[in-house]
């Protein structure tokens, strides 16, 4: 159904080229329409006659033999077929041909004309002048069979209103047949129009056809719209054709407009969007396209696509499913289903659907690939569960040796798991095991002073005369920087004990050194001490011809893959020639007057790894003082370079964030080997040194469209100068300058076009080092660091900000208390987010931090009242900067609501709602734009005059593990920050007046209160039936295994996110209406309410004995959601966004 529905639709643009008497694309257009659907006799018909017109009549008869063999009922092509006969003076066959045309159709008067002139032709003799020329194509032949048949057609694949329109197209022609008002009649009926279908059947009634019946505007169905619709939607096919796609999609909307429920106009659009790769909207068109024409199969493969690219994965899940069910023979659904399970981890499906893939077509591109991969990730996935398994078992019984032993089966570098081990094993008094299990993990951490001092005990109580023990202390100071030769070589002989050395390397460090011995065996040491023990390295030391002692001294070290120049070639040959040798995924380029520092390589290579669009990587390279040398580096407009924060503070939120530069140093930067090889490595031009690190940097990206990204997390040292000198005029340093010109020479055009600064100074700098940033610059504020796992409000936050990266924009995250707070604010930076802060090293006010950055922010998103009345004022110092209020919740009104229910309704104490909702509405008045979570709060501000508001709710990701049985669920639970007030209201009305009525009835039950800082008070509820754990990172296991979740909230405001949290994970919830306000959720459906104790006692009862009532609210859940999911409301921030700066 698939290639057919493709291949009318290239038929159509044939149709159109032939009408533009473009034979050449009509030709070209068939033949794709064919390579869809061998069997389209219309196509053949086309091709015969473009042939005829380009004067090669073989190839015509060829074709319109094929459409006869297709269709013998084919006048059209009977009938040129005689033409060209005809025109070849064979006047018999065309005679046949001609008359086989009128049995078919004895109304098609063109052919009896011909027919009549041939016999002309005949008595005129050879000398005759043939003129006649092949019938016009079916879509302009005064032909009523021919549109009767093309009804007929779309009327059996279901496509009711364009039959309709052929068959109103035949009644023009021949208003005499009864049989057209019969079928135009049935399908009015099927479609509910029923004047049309009354008119149609009073014209059969009236006229008895022995004249043509009078008809006055035949179609009510909006034939003048659904003409122009056509119209339009041929004209963008004839662009899409030309792969105009914006005049393509301009045709499209206007179709659309003429007829909204134009199907294929949707799925044109769409697919323009998807060559433009504007995947938002073509989401978007597809999905309508879906609406008005379900059984396409087509739409649901690059709606598929679409989202694969948006890299929604669970979203793209279900439209493969309905893919493969309207289409199970088409293998790239099953191959992109797999894809999108990969993606999310589920290895167990993305098998299944690879193996369907390449049972349908066993050469299918990677499948092969992609199943060894699939296999091979899910294997290491039952490891990790094992090594889980192991790891809780060791904690459920630490004495056991046997459960250790297991884990470091799989986990054979994990250092903690022996000394664990070995002190067990020596409480055991098992003194030779723990040995030799000190002995193992010493081989893999040489220098662990808590190891060796472990071995050293346990060897003394074997032997207290042993001796040999001290050689393990003296290991570390052997391994300290040395000066004289002999210690030098004292120190290669202890690298040669330590530094790794991998066959199958991930990584190749590269090292060019051209003598100072010294500083490369620190450069070594540094590697041999920070490198993780998981990390596969291979080290390739070029040594440049050194007239010191460093070849004799490297070559001592076995793991040192060593090159000798017998002539000085300088830095760029080296590193080229390094690179030649080299074995791993990435290259490691870096300077032998360097100390890397813990995690700096593995840092580089997560970059690499996470995004597949990044080029390079470069680290932050420190002063051995700890100043700042380089946080990348920016390139000004006349080739001129800018290290950007040189001799700043290391520690500066502006140098502490992942983001791409210009360029990276070459004194420690990583590339991708493949990258590196395309571009023929560092550019030979520049020999020997200096800017051909940006050379290789502007490469990647001019040339090839990739990303150089700068990593922080990637520290190292670099006593700059040492290898090169500071002289520019002496030395290597000497070719900075010459180089400069050759720079600018080659890509003059680029810093003249790509928005690349003039150098004037410092007041450049700023914007030129977030130029790759993202389109707009958003700075957010909250009160604190997002502690996305603790509380509700946080985690919209967070998801708000991952929305906001989603859509290319720069974050600037601003807490107001400028805490530096772990892992959140790294996890922060490491999605390109400048969190600002006044800890760690960095004491600069917030304020003033906030000031030097006005000039780059185009909007302010600031949460809660209270911060807006202390920032906007700061803000509006910049005029052109738009504010955002997020409210988060009403304030006032759960202050107000939280009045109305406590025992003292003094009017004075209801001056502390009153005061809030004034300020709530002043800020409101104050903001360009103000955010509610809920249709209600935005409601409850719009009837006070705030007309700006729109909604951005609590965003939720549907849990897509194993949903556990009701069976295999019991208990209660509640969730939910103990620092908001309504949160410790709710679990005391819960747990004194809620559940002693359920008690009564089933004293087992048990309630679990899960959160963030549980007060004293809440504490003071622990009992036998009454757990509370406090604060729980992973929260998965709680939610799979309890039976339900409460939200027993007597006042509050907002959306609740418990509500929505337990939703994600298909776990039923009791709650109150206030709970549940603004959710959209239906009580029964998706959820039960209830407002006093004894109601809320008798739904909690029914959820935990009713289980047909657990699984039909258990299976709602998640659909109750679908409007919540981040790409549900990316769409709609990026229109507000758009909207306030356009």
């Amino acid at each position: 159904m698939l290639q057919v529905d493709e291949a009318r639709v290239c038929l159509a643009k044939a149709q159109t080229y032939w009408q533009a008497q473009q034979w050449e694309k009509t030709i070209q257009t068939c033949n794709q329409a064919i390579a869809l659907d061998e069997k389209l006799p219309t196509a053949y018909k086309l091709l015969g006659d473009a042939f005829q017109r380009l004067g090669k009549i073989e190839a015509a008869i060829d074709n319109y033999r094929q459409a006869i063999a297709f269709d013998p009922n084919y006048a059209e092509a009977f009938a040129n077929l005689g033409t060209l006969y005809a025109q070849q003076q064979e006047y018999e066959k065309a005679t046949a041909l001609y008359q086989q045309a009128l049995i078919i159709n004895p109304e098609f008067t063109q052919v009896s004309k011909h027919l009549v002139r041939v016999w002309e032709l005949q008595q005129q003799g050879k000398n005759a002048s043939v003129d006649l020329d092949v019938v016009t194509q079916p879509e302009t032949v005064n032909c009523s069979t021919s549109l009767i048949k093309q009804a007929e057609e779309l009327q059996q694949q279901g496509k009711l209103e364009a039959a309709l329109q052929q068959y109103l197209d035949a009644l023009e022609i021949a208003p005499q047949k009864i049989e057209i008002y019969q079928e135009v009649i049935k399908i009015c009926e099927q479609l509910e129009l029923w004047q049309e279908a009354a008119k149609y059947c009073r014209l059969v009634v009236q006229s008895d056809f022995k004249e043509t019946p009078v008809i006055q505007q035949p179609v009510v169905i909006t034939q003048t719209s659904v003409t122009v619709a056509k119209e339009h939607f041929d004209l963008g096919n004839q662009y899409s054709q030309d792969q105009k796609w914006q005049d393509a999609i301009g045709c499209y909307q206007k179709a659309i407009e003429s007829d909204p429920q134009y199907g294929s106009a949707y799925h044109q659009l769409a697919e323009a969007y998807t060559h433009q790769q504007q995947w938002l909207e073509a989401v978007a068109a597809y999905r309508q396209a879906i609406k008005f024409k379900p059984d396409f199969s087509w739409s649901y493969n690059n709606l598929g696509y679409a989202l694969i690219q948006l890299e929604q994965w669970s979203e793209a899940i279900p439209v493969y499913q309905q893919a493969i069910q309207l289409k199970p023979d088409f293998p790239w659904s099953y191959y992109n289903l797999a894809e999108a399970y990969r993606n999310l981890e589920q290895w167990k499906e993305a098998i299944a659907f690879y193996q369907q893939a390449a049972q349908i077509q066993a050469d299918l591109p990677q499948v092969q690939q992609k199943l060894g991969d699939a296999y091979y990730q899910q294997t290491q996935q039952y490891r990790e569960l094992a090594l889980k398994h192991f790891q809780l078992a060791i904690e459920q019984d630490p004495q056991d040796p046997q459960p250790y032993h297991q884990a470091l089966a799989i986990d054979k570098y994990n250092v903690e798991l022996y000394l664990k081990l070995g002190d067990l094993l020596i409480q055991r008094g098992e003194i030779e095991e723990a040995i030799i299990i000190y002995q193992m993990a010493l081989q893999i951490q040489p220098n662990n002073h808590q190891l060796m001092n472990r071995l050293q005990i346990s060897l003394l109580k074997r032997d207290p005369e042993i001796t040999q023990v001290l050689q393990y202390g003296r290991l570390l100071a052997q391994l300290e920087p040395q000066d004289n030769q002999e210690e030098l070589q004292a120190l290669a002989t202890q690298l040669a004990q330590i530094l790794p050395k991998c066959e199958q390397p991930t990584v190749s460090i590269i090292i060019p050194v051209y003598n100072q011995l010294n500083y490369t065996l620190q450069c070594l040491k540094a590697i041999a001490l920070n490198l993780a023990e998981t990390t596969r390295v291979e080290i390739i030391v070029v040594d440049d011809c050194s007239g010191d002692q460093t070849s004799e001294t490297l070559n001592t070290i076995n793991q040192i893959n060593l090159i000798r120049h017998q002539s000085n070639q300088g830095f760029i040959h080296s590193c080229n020639h390094g690179a030649s040798v080299a074995k791993g995924e990435y290259l490691y380029f870096l300077n032998n007057d360097t100390e890397i520092k813990p995690n700096c390589i593995e840092s580089l290579i997560e970059v690499l790894v996470q995004d597949q669009e990044v080029g390079a990587v470069g680290s932050k390279l420190l002063y051995p003082q700890g100043s700042l040398q380089e946080a990348g580096g920016i390139i000004w407009q006349d080739a001129s370079g800018w290290n950007y924060g040189r001799n700043d503070n290391a520690y500066a939120p502006e140098y502490n964030y992942l983001r791409p530069v210009d360029y990276c140093s070459g004194a420690s930067l990583m590339v991708r080997k493949e990258i590196f090889e395309q571009l023929k490595g560092f550019e030979e031009d520049f020999a020997p040194a200096y800017y051909e690190d940006t050379d290789l940097c502007f490469a990647i990206r001019h040339q090839l469209g990739l990303k150089v990204m700068y990593q922080p997390k990637s520290q190292v040292i670099h006593y700059e100068g040492i290898s090169s000198g500071t002289s520019l005029t002496t030395g290597a340093k000497q070719y900075q300058v010459t180089n400069a010109v050759k720079f600018k020479q080659k890509w003059q055009t680029v810093l003249e076009s790509d928005g690349y600064l003039p150098n004037v100074g410092i007041s450049n700098v700023p914007l030129s080092a977030r130029k790759y940033t993202g389109q707009l610059t958003v700075l957010v504020i909250d009160s604190y660091p997002l502690y996305y796992d603790r509380e509700s409000g946080s985690r919209r936050l967070w998801e708000i900000l991952k929305i906001f990266k989603a859509l290319n924009y720069h974050v600037i995250f601003l807490p107001d208390n400028g805490l530096k707070a772990e892992p959140y604010t790294t996890i922060l930076q490491n999605l390109g987010i400048e969190v600002l802060y006044t800890q760690s090293g960095y004491g600069e006010n917030i304020d003033k931090q906030l000031n030097e950055r006005l000039s780059l922010i185009d909007v302010a998103w600031i949460c809660r009242p209270q911060l807006n009345e202390k920032y906007i004022p700061l803000i509006r110092i910049n005029p052109a900067i738009k504010v955002i209020y997020d409210t988060i919740d009403l304030h006032y009104l759960r202050f107000k609501r939280a009045w109305e229910l406590s025992n003292n309704k003094d009017p004075k104490t209801a001056t502390v709602w009153i005061d809030m909702q004034a300020k709530e509405l002043k800020v409101a008045q104050q903001a360009d734009f103000t955010i509610t979570v809920t249709e209600v709060e935005q409601k409850i501000l719009q009837a006070q005059g705030i007309n700006n508001v729109a909604v951005i709710p609590n965003i939720h990701i549907p849990y897509q593990g194993e949903i556990p049985s009701f069976n295999e669920r019991q208990g209660i639970l509640f969730i939910g920050s103990y620092d908001h007030p309504p949160n410790v209201d709710a679990v005391f009305w819960l747990c004194q007046e809620i559940m002693p009525l359920v008690w009564q009835k089933n004293p087992n039950i048990k309630v679990t209160l899960l959160g963030n800082n549980p007060t004293t008070e809440v504490k003071g509820l622990e009992s036998d039936r009454i757990i509370i754990p406090g604060y729980i990172h992973d929260l998965t296991p709680y939610f799979n295994s309890h039976k339900l979740s409460v939200s027993p909230l007597r006042y509050g405001a907002g959306m609740k996110g418990k509500i929505g949290q337990s939703l994600e994970y298909s776990l039923p919830v009791v709650s109150t209406s206030i709970g549940t306000e603004g959710m959209n959720l239906i009580v029964g459906e998706h959820i039960l309410e209830a407002n006093n104790a004894e109601d809320f006692a008798r739904a909690i009862l029914s959820l935990t004995e009713d289980k047909n009532l657990w699984e039909q609210i258990s299976a709602n859940c998640q659909s109750a959601i679908a409007i919540y999911t981040p790409q549900a409301i990316q769409l709609n921030i990026r229109e507000l966004i758009e909207q306030l700066t356009k």
